[in-house]
């Protein structure tokens, strides 16, 4: 009989980055309860986007989403280093540790007092809405009638 085989570990080729896909899932429903108030919560969000604050060379404005949810936050100033060498681009997956929610021009605003790196270089997830004042997704709008047309004269 022969001997049993033994498993061994394959080496594979990395992967380059048009081949990953995220591993790691966002915290669905997070945007939703920090909207209705939730202050104690924790959890993963996408950075969907950045872009700097035209009056404040080192703030930084960042759009964030759950997934399912997209709000708008601001950067805390001891962080924005992470956006000028690159740590922090769009679709990167942060961790949110600890933040306040202001309010501005009657719009929810994130301050993101605390956060950690997850993942980088990962493909957008999900289609985010923003949200209405309730907390509840703001319905997709309703496309209009098309004009009549007009017979001719």
């Amino acid at each position: 009989r022969p001997p049993p085989t033994s498993l061994t570990a394959r080496a594979f080729p990395p992967l380059d980055s048009s081949e990953r896909r995220p591993t790691t899932m966002l915290t669905q429903g997070l945007i939703a309860k920090i909207n209705s108030g939730a202050t104690d919560v924790t959890g993963n969000l996408q950075v969907l986007s950045t872009k700097p604050v035209p009056s404040h060379a080192d703030r930084f404005r960042l759009n964030l989403s759950d997934g399912e949810n997209h709000i708008v936050g601001m950067l805390a100033t001891q962080h924005s280093k992470m956006v000028s060498e690159g740590e922090i681009v769009p679709n990167t997956i942060i961790e949110l540790k600890k933040f306040v929610s202001n309010e501005a021009g009657g719009k929810k605003m994130l301050i993101v007092l605390d956060l950690s790196i997850v993942q980088k270089d990962c493909e957008p997830i999900g289609t985010p809405a923003p949200l209405q004042g309730d907390g509840g997704t703001v319905a997709a709008p309703t496309p209009a009638a098309p004009a009549p047309a007009l017979a001719p004269a």
